[in-house]
């Protein structure tokens, strides 16, 4: 499973059982990273590969080379 996928699957569950929002950022084995959240926003940030990948809002996904 996808590190994105991973990411809405425990979105959704979250959903179901606590009828609330929030966020989540998924590592996986090898380093594939997602960060996905059901809030307006939420920060976020990982360095991989000499870049510095960040985001606030929705869809939002900005890279810095470091």
């Amino acid at each position: 499973m996808h590190a994105e996928e991973a990411s809405q699957m425990a979105l959704d569950h979250m959903t179901k059982r606590v009828q609330g929002s929030g966020g989540v950022v998924v590592i996986r084995e090898g380093g594939e990273v997602a960060a996905k959240f059901t809030t307006e926003r939420m920060a976020w940030a990982w360095i991989k590969d000499g870049f510095l990948h960040y985001g606030l809002d929705p869809d939002q996904h900005m890279e810095e080379k470091l």
